[in-house]
């Protein structure tokens, strides 16, 4: 069983109960959103900043040691998506994920430029793309990685016509760490 909210004296929850991201933040006691939130029980990490919101990027790092002698590193990203076009333009977001071996130069791809949501409207007319999603992913550490730890890069790109929008939103990435 789980305590929710620990700061306000916390509560069981209940079989089937979700908890949102405020339990979870108030759950770990942390006072800023947006911070990378550790359970060291069980080797997750989560993160809700915006740090990599529309056009940015961010870089998530997890030590040698918060890594635990794991193998595996399990990327779970949900985020909110839109892509609207008016009259003759388009609109379009990307995701892309990269890793590093902390300390080194070279990145490399997990999910190469990838496009989350476009759209293209005809003359006179509009269009829409929204997309609530999750994406898991599962990370083989290299030796490099479970000895100095590792980097994930997000990067966004969000494009747009005249009169048209596009917008990409992290709403909770969870590392979680297996064997």
């Amino acid at each position: 069983m789980t305590i929710i909210c620990t700061k306000l004296g916390g509560t069981d929850a209940s079989n089937g109960q979700l908890a949102d991201v405020d339990d979870v933040v108030e759950t770990f006691d942390v006072t800023a959103a947006g911070v990378m939130v550790a359970d060291q029980g069980s080797s997750t990490f989560v993160y809700t900043g915006s740090g990599f919101d529309s056009g940015a990027n961010h870089t998530l790092a997890v030590s040698a040691a918060e890594l635990r002698n794991a193998n595996y590193l399990e990327v779970i990203l949900t985020f909110h998506s839109i892509a609207i076009s008016n009259g003759s333009s388009t609109s379009s977001s990307t995701l892309r994920i990269e890793r590093n071996e902390t300390g080194q130069a070279s990145w490399s791809d997990v999910l190469a430029t990838t496009t989350v949501s476009a759209t293209v409207s005809p003359p006179g007319n509009s269009d829409s793309d929204i997309c609530l999603a999750t994406l898991r992913m599962i990370v083989i550490l290299t030796a490099g990685e479970k000895t100095n730890g590792i980097d994930i890069r997000f990067t966004t790109a969000v494009s747009s016509g005249a009169g048209s929008t596009a917008t990409i939103v992290n709403k909770q990435t969870w590392f979680r760490m297996a064997n």
